[in-house]
């Protein structure tokens, strides 16, 4: 993901990616979001795992820029990764509870 990579190599990245009229359209979507939906292919049943997976997956499709990403396993459970720098942990947690 180029979120998950060191942060002036993104940069370079990003703005490159950003020449390109349609790339910085979907950029913009990304980034004005509310929160990111990642589908994983895989799930994990070892809770260890699973929460591992729920952390950063793979690496491929979590956007780590992205205060709030819900995580969608396939048999339909979800899971919730927030970054805390940005908000307090308490309504997040609550976030979590309701959403989960």
């Amino acid at each position: 993901s180029l979120t998950s990579g060191a942060r002036d190599v993104w940069a370079k990245c990003r703005s490159s990616l950003m020449g390109d009229r349609e790339n910085q359209t979907s950029l913009e979507a990304i980034e004005s979001s509310m929160f990111a939906v990642c589908l994983d292919q895989q799930e994990e049943e070892c809770v260890v795992s699973r929460s591992r997976q729920m952390w950063h997956g793979d690496g491929k499709n979590r956007w780590y820029d992205k205060t709030v990403q819900f995580i969608v396993l396939p048999s339909g459970q979800i899971g919730f990764l927030g970054e805390h720098a940005i908000s307090d942990g308490a309504p997040t947690l609550r976030l979590g509870e309701f959403v989960g």
